[in-house]
């Protein structure tokens, strides 16, 4: 008889600690960390139309085509070592669920840095290789990542200030970021990460796509040596 009761005691015990889990204020006791809250998708890299090389005029050669568009001059330019100037960043944020979001700016981190000088300016734009914009809410945010070893952060939206939505569940936005590089110094690889606040927790969410990180050199100065390729 008494391990019968022992049993039912313990049952009872158990209902009522449930019961209490289940209704206790979640302000009291959290009861599980919020959800990410958002996710990213599409994310796409658009190509700068002025690259850097380490090579001279000479170590680099002649293009294989006077055609910014040709796949040849990418091949040529990805041999010489050529970095971007400037990229072209697209992805969208898509909510989870419905929620106040605040972006409050774009977090960079140096990777990998390269110390190889760079000597020749290549000029080769291809409208092609622009990225487009979408037909729903475009948002375009400019950033300037630093020399190695120093991140640097953007703001979104008005200068100095986050950028706050109220986003329902599936609600699509896309984001566009300028990234350049401050000079002068050599090319460096960058990742990054989108900063936001919801339910006045801080997150972060990697921005990665294909590329997985992002290389770019700060601009040369005016009197190295430069290949200009028109496109047809």
């Amino acid at each position: 008889m008494s391990a019968a009761f022992f049993i039912a005691f313990l049952m009872a015990l158990g209902a009522v600690l449930g019961w209490m889990i289940g209704t206790w204020p979640a302000d009291r006791w959290p009861r599980s960390q919020p959800d990410p809250a958002v996710h990213l998708t599409n994310v796409a890299v658009g190509s700068a139309w002025q690259w850097a090389v380490p090579a001279s005029l000479e170590e680099l050669g002649r293009p294989p085509s006077q055609d910014a568009c040709d796949p040849g001059v990418r091949k040529w330019l990805t041999a010489g070592g050529a970095v971007p100037t400037s990229l072209d960043i697209r992805f969208n944020l898509v909510s989870d669920q419905a929620q106040f979001v605040s972006i409050t700016g774009i977090r960079a981190r140096p990777h990998e840095h390269t110390t190889a000088p760079l000597r020749t300016m290549v000029e080769a734009e291809c409208i092609a290789h622009h990225l487009e914009y979408g037909e729903g809410e475009v948002y375009f945010l400019e950033m300037e990542v630093g020399t190695a070893g120093s991140g640097s952060r953007l703001e979104g939206g008005p200068p100095g200030k986050s950028l706050y939505l109220d986003l329902g569940r599936g609600d699509t936005l896309e984001f566009h970021i300028a990234l350049t590089a401050k000079g002068p110094g050599g090319a460096e690889r960058w990742t990054l990460e989108l900063e936001f606040n919801v339910e006045g927790a801080k997150r972060y969410v990697p921005i990665s796509g294909p590329p997985g990180s992002f290389v770019v050199a700060p601009p040369l100065s005016g009197d190295v040596p430069t290949v200009r390729l028109a496109p047809r």
